[in-house]
Order: C-alpha cells, then sequence, then structure tokens
C-alpha cells in the first residue's frame, strides 16, 4: 500500500528515477519490473516505510506458513495465480479470487463528472450535425500496448489484424496458418480481453502481441471502432512491412515467396493479396478451404492492377509509408475503402501477389452490417461522411477534386 500524497510530497519521481540508475550502472543492463524498482526504492530509503502486521500480507500457497506464522484474520490476500489458493481455506479464497477476476476496471475508472471527449476540429464539424453523430465511434480508449508478447526485433514481414471476443476463433485459426509475426488489437471488457489473453498463450507462440484496447462503457457497443483498432494494431507492430488485413481472412500461399516479392517491392508500391470467398457460406471448418492457387483461380494475373471506385483490397505495404486509418468509420461501411482511396491519392501502385490469396471465413452477421443494410440514416450518413475525407484529403494533399 502506498500513500500518494506523502510521495509526491518527498519527491517519489526523482527518486525512483536516480534509484533506478544507480542500480542499473552496478549491475549493467537488465530488465527492472516494477517491483524490483520498488524493492530497490526501499533498499534505499528504509525510514520510509512502514512495517505492517502480517494480515495485511497473507500469502497463499503450498509453500508458505501464514496460516502458522499469523494468527489475525487476513486483511489482504496475496494472490499471484490461481494455483496459489491450495490452502485450507481454498473455497472461501478462490471465491474471492474469481469475484475479483469478474470486475469490470473500466467501472472504477468511471468518476461522476465525465469530462467531454475532445476530438479533433475536423472531425468537430461532423459531431455536431444533426443524426450523423450517433454514427460515429468512440476515439478514446484505455490501451494497453503488448499486453501479451512483444517483438524485441524488428520482423520484415507481420500480419496486422484487429478482432474482438466473438472472433476469437477466427483469430486462433490465422496464428495456426499464419508463421510469420503477428500484432493484434483486441477490443472487450476486461474479462473478455483476459480470456482471449488466456486463449492466445496456449498456442505457445512468442511472435504474436496483443495489444488490449478496452471497451469503456455500453455506448462503446454502438458502433465498432475497427480503424481506431487497425490504428493500433500497426503503430505498436513492430516491423518493417506489414500485412493489413481483418482476422476473418485466412492467408494461403507460400510465405518464402511472398517475403521475396515484399523484398523486391518498390518505392510507393503496395502489394495487394487477392482474397476470394466460398459459394457456399455454411463451410466453417477452414480445412475444407481451397489452398492452392490451381484451386482456387484458372486464369492468370498478369501482375498488376488499377484502382477503381470503391476497390478495398487487402495489402502488404511498407509500414513507413502507410498513413493512418480514419477514426471516425467504424462498423460497417467505407472504413476501407477511403483508406485504400487514400492510398490512390497518394499515387501509390497497386501489385498484385500471383502467388498468395486470402479466403474469407464465414461468420454470422454483425450487428454493424445489419445496421448498414437497416438503417437508412446510417447509409446517408456514411456517405456525408465519406464526401467530407474526400474534400479534407484533397485539400490537404493539394488536389481538386
Amino acid at each position: 500500500m502506498m500513500d500518494l500524497d506523502r510521495l509526491r510530497e518527498g519527491n517519489w519521481n526523482t527518486k525512483w528515477r536516480e534509484v533506478a540508475n544507480k542500480y542499473l550502472r552496478i549491475h549493467g543492463k537488465t530488465t527492472m519490473s516494477d517491483q524490483d524498482i520498488f524493492n530497490a526504492y526501499i533498499h534505499d530509503y528504509p525510514n520510509e516505510i512502514k512495517t505492517l502486521p502480517c494480515e495485511y500480507n497473507f500469502q497463499l500457497g503450498a509453500l508458505t506458513k501464514s496460516e502458522e506464522l499469523c494468527d489475525e484474520t487476513p486483511l489482504a490476500l496475496h494472490f499471484n495465480s490461481q494455483n496459489k489458493t491450495v490452502r485450507k481455506n481454498y473455497v472461501l479464497y478462490n471465491e474471492i479470487r474469481k469475484e475479483i477476476d469478474g470486475i469490470d476496471g473500466s467501472d472504477l475508472r468511471r468518476r461522476r463528472n465525465v469530462q467531454r471527449r475532445s476530438v479533433p476540429p475536423s472531425e468537430a464539424k461532423v459531431r455536431r450535425r444533426d443524426i450523423c453523430t450517433a454514427y460515429i465511434p468512440n476515439q478514446q480508449f484505455r490501451i494497453l500496448p503488448n499486453s501479451l508478447g512483444r517483438m524485441k526485433k524488428t520482423a520484415k514481414l507481420c500480419l496486422v489484424t484487429q478482432f474482438s471476443k466473438d472472433r476469437m476463433h477466427n483469430f486462433m485459426n490465422n496464428a495456426n496458418n499464419w508463421k510469420l509475426p503477428i500484432s493484434a488489437a483486441i477490443y472487450g471488457t476486461d474479462l473478455e480481453l483476459m480470456e482471449i489473453a488466456n486463449a492466445v498463450k496456449l498456442s505457445n507462440r512468442q511472435d504474436i502481441a496483443l495489444h488490449m484496447v478496452f471497451k469503456d462503457s455500453k455506448e462503446d457497443d454502438a458502433i465498432y471502432p475497427i480503424n481506431y483498432l487497425r490504428n493500433v494494431a500497426m503503430n505498436y507492430s513492430n516491423c518493417e512491412y506489414i500485412l493489413m488485413a481483418d482476422v476473418d481472412f485466412m492467408i494461403y500461399g507460400d510465405v518464402v515467396s511472398l517475403q521475396d516479392q515484399v523484398r523486391e517491392l518498390k518505392d510507393s508500391q503496395v502489394l495487394i493479396i487477392p482474397a476470394f470467398e466460398t459459394a457456399n457460406e455454411n463451410i466453417t471448418d477452414v480445412s475444407q478451404f481451397p489452398q492452392t492457387k490451381d484451386q482456387v483461380s484458372k486464369s492468370i494475373l498478369d501482375g498488376k492492377v488499377d484502382y477503381q471506385k470503391n476497390y478495398e483490397p487487402y495489402f502488404v505495404i511498407k509500414q513507413a509509408d502507410c498513413p493512418l486509418y480514419d477514426q471516425r468509420f467504424g462498423g460497417f461501411g467505407w472504413n476501407k475503402v477511403v483508406h485504400v482511396l487514400k492510398l490512390q491519392m497518394l499515387s501509390m501502385e497497386f501489385i498484385v501477389s500471383p502467388t498468395s490469396f486470402m479466403i474469407h471465413q464465414n461468420h454470422n452477421v454483425s450487428d454493424s452490417l445489419a445496421l448498414w443494410r437497416n438503417d437508412i440514416h446510417y447509409q446517408k450518413c456514411l456517405h456525408k461522411l465519406k464526401k467530407i475525407f474526400i474534400v479534407e484529403t484533397a485539400r490537404k494533399l493539394g488536389m481538386e477534386i
């Protein structure tokens, strides 16, 4: 436990850094966790520590002697993992742990007087307009980058994607099939994100980095913030080239050949990965998908394609050359189209991979797609926002439209 006011008054912000730097100089380069820093600080400033009775640090586990050495009623249980609750009060302690696991951290962070979310000037114009405001997703979230996994060395090529719990099965299919690094933004409540992280851990992949984006309120359910998530996954990917694709698409083809094609990309070139979907919507087992080019196509691609209106391919691009996705677009409709349109306005050249391809994994109709199909106001508002995007982008690039 920490008295935050006294720490601030005691110049904690400067002193802990001095302590950490001191021991780094003594021991050399090392990885220090927050507890290591606290321990070092306690060692150097013992007079700032108040010793509490044993009941405030009641250890759980087969090797501890808390119940023998501490006769008082526990006031603070020390949980490190589920396996530590193995003492005689297992049932009680385990129920407490489950209650803690089920807490939505967002509820603890909400305040009665919530400050109005700030919005970039270009987006504020749209938010002030009629019913369309409701169709623009939230753009301020709690995020925890690299919450699971971290690519310490820059990878040449990575899959960059995003998903929520209802697409976890699709992601695991992709992780089993795509053998190169993955950077994924995952979206949900604290409990949902923990379930996803635990499932991904079982894959034993060391090259998957998950970046948690926490759903803070029921209002966030309205429009899925897909472009916000794409930006998070892209910004925190330690990759030279990124394959921007939705989690629903399985990627096939010779990976070595794909890597060769990426190495041969010239400046301002984008490598398109052709995408297909099965005519039979009932196929849910990805092992039934055609997995070779010959099985998918009887025609030969010439290697290039021209931009056409509403074109929205999945592609490989040099991360440094990839503009951010416009976060005003979410859910279903134009979110990827306008991004590819911007690539075309930036004079990027579209090249088609002759060996790799994608196949869409079938899934239930999303709430966003249902909204697009059934809400005429939603359609009109997105068309209006698309026009605003085009005018803004053209103006920034000095283009006439």
